[in-house]
């Protein structure tokens, strides 16, 4: 029987349960240390992965060939710091994180530097829930980028986990991580904001709700079958300029950052009536001077 590798987990959070669980779950490591912010967080944390045993402190961890380190963003350059100069890290391990905007790079310390082999992997998921991610996770797509060896070995291990992995280059993962910003986040923020201009119109707040998502997963579905640029419909797309106008000039009476946020968006949805070459540029020209703001 071939023996599993260890994975110590450092910050069991959503990501850290629904990775710990999944590959428990699928025989890819063997789970070893688990640490939280408090001994009760790591032993839930354990409950609901299946397998680990609860960790105080970085010092505390028993060796392993895996590290994941699952904090949050803001503190991961602290974290790789404080497990190299641990003693926890040994030099041949490999250690990853899971973050979308930092790049592997931040987890290399000078204390044992070049020691261990680095690696960043992200799920591009929402982790909300951790039992809800776990059942998802079958398909998703996964950014990596990192050390050859580390992902090699990622690779391999997310694959089994049922993760469809992809190159990222680290110098851009800003951008990268952007982009689903923008496909997700924005897309509550945008959807709140539709919910707040059908209740000025007197929509009740349940059927809203159900007309917006119809509407959005409607759209989502026309991406997939036609494309991004040929699923664009609505005013912008018909050339109607004078109804671009006068929405904007509505929405800065009911929230000038919802008309600015309109007229923005318009000008990304222009752009992309331009590369369908679908209107006269005069049309076009029309819809562009309709969305500069009275002066």
């Amino acid at each position: 029987m071939t023996t599993l590798k260890t994975l110590n987990i450092v910050g069991c959070g959503r990501v850290g349960k629904t990775l710990g669980a999944l590959f428990h779950q699928q025989r890819v490591f063997q789970i070893g240390g688990v640490m939280n912010r408090t001994l009760n967080a790591a032993r839930e944390s354990i409950a609901f992965i299946g397998a680990g045993a609860p960790v105080i402190d970085l010092s505390s961890f028993a060796p392993a060939d895996v590290w994941l380190l699952a904090t949050s963003d803001r503190v991961l350059d602290e974290y790789a710091g404080l497990l190299a100069s641990s003693g926890a890290l040994r030099a041949g391990d490999t250690l990853f994180h899971c973050s979308g905007a930092l790049p592997s790079a931040i987890l290399k310390h000078p204390i044992i530097s070049g020691a261990y082999y680095t690696a960043s992997v992200h799920p591009v998921l929402t982790f909300a829930e951790p039992s809800i991610a776990r059942k998802a996770f079958n398909g998703v797509f996964c950014g990596i980028e990192g050390d050859s060896e580390t992902v090699a070995l990622l690779t391999e291990a997310m694959e089994r986990i049922g993760a469809r992995v992809f190159s990222v280059h680290p110098e851009h993962k800003l951008a990268y991580h952007a982009a689903a910003v923008f496909s997700s986040n924005f897309l509550v923020a945008l959807f709140d904001v539709a919910h707040r201009l059908h209740h000025v119109a007197g929509v009740p707040p349940e059927l809203s709700s159900e007309i917006l998502q119809q509407m959005m997963n409607s759209t989502l579905r026309n991406i997939e079958v036609l494309g991004a640029t040929k699923a664009l419909t609505g005013p912008v797309r018909r050339g109607d300029a004078e109804l671009v106008r006068s929405q904007a000039e509505c929405l800065d009476q009911i929230d000038g950052r919802i008309g600015e946020t309109y007229r923005l968006l318009s000008a990304f949805a222009l752009e992309i009536v331009e590369r369908l070459e679908v209107l006269p540029h005069e049309e076009q020209k029309r819809v562009q001077r309709s969305l500069r703001r009275k002066q």
